[in-house]
């Protein structure tokens, strides 16, 4: 019975601590990244795309650690966008797109 109240214990100061390194990683990722939300709704919504985005990075990069692919991952500035928001094409408005053309050579 002791045994089992011990791992018990243990089990739960590892998911706290696990816990509580994500929450610190999230919010150094938000201070590297210059991140501030509108609301907490928001934040709870980009946080979940987040760890997604994390837990991906991290499986890839254990296959990468076994030598079973051949490069590493890691969180950027777009780990908070779903595949469908870095998917979308980026349109100018009609004057920035006017200045741009000025800007560059014709050929």
């Amino acid at each position: 019975m002791r045994q089992i109240l011990t791992a018990v214990i243990l089990v739960s100061l590892v998911a706290i601590c696990s816990a509580t390194s994500i929450d610190e990683e999230w919010e150094n990722w938000k201070i590297k990244f210059g991140r501030n939300y509108e609301s907490l709704a928001v934040e709870a919504f980009r946080r979940k795309i987040w760890e997604k985005n994390r837990e991906m990075v991290l499986n890839h990069n254990k296959l990468a650690d076994e030598g079973k692919v051949s490069w590493w991952m890691g969180l950027n500035d777009f780990s908070d966008k779903t595949s469908e928001e870095l998917n979308k094409p980026c349109l100018l408005p009609r004057r920035k797109k006017q200045i741009l053309n000025q800007l560059l050579p014709q050929h």
